[in-house]
């Protein structure tokens, strides 16, 4: 097994499976795995990581990152760090928390969604509210600051809003098998 420049281990497959049968001798495939505190080992390509240009606030540092995305426990997805196994969010579409909600995208953010003019490519944007768990006390979600992500770009950042119209603790009301919110 071998690793990438940050340590992250790849592994190496020396007769990959073809439909003809095995491989031959040095037809080499390189898959990154990321061992995660939760998942165990995740194979990753490229085209699945998301890069935040300037992290999220609180982990600036953190600038990659993968969306897990899982039947099971849909709405809910998973924001997993490429680089620190341990730093996962939880989040949700935005709209399962508030179906009419307005997304206010500041200018800043555009270069770093890679939207020239200010717009991105239809249907190819996700909105999602990260989710705190705490303790005690409800279940909240962050709309004052939700994650974009460009899924074409491959891009996201944490759009924060400028005004006081949604909290960054939105209390959220959990029914339904499906988990919906209300």
């Amino acid at each position: 097994m071998h690793g990438d420049s940050s340590g992250r281990p790849w592994e190496l497959s020396l007769f990959p499976e073809t439909e003809s049968g095995p491989g031959a001798l040095f037809d080499i495939t390189l898959v990154p795995v990321l061992k995660t505190t939760s998942f165990g080992h995740l194979e990753y390509g490229p085209e699945d990581v998301i890069d935040f240009p300037e992290g999220l606030p609180g982990f600036e540092q953190e600038r990659q990152f993968l969306l897990i995305e899982r039947p099971e426990i849909h709405p809910v997805c998973l924001l997993q760090s490429v680089s620190t196994a341990s730093l996962l969010f939880l989040c949700v579409p935005v709209a399962v928390i508030d179906p009419a909600y307005d997304l206010k995208v500041l200018p800043d953010y555009y270069s770093l969604l890679g939207w020239e003019g200010g717009r991105a490519v239809p249907g190819a944007v996700t909105v999602l509210a990260i989710l705190c768990w705490p303790e005690r006390g409800p279940v909240t979600a962050n709309l004052l600051g939700p994650l974009v992500i460009d899924r074409e770009a491959r891009r996201g950042v944490q759009a924060i809003r400028d005004d006081a119209r949604y909290s960054a603790t939105t209390p959220v009301a959990w029914r339904g098998e499906a988990g919906e919110a209300v």
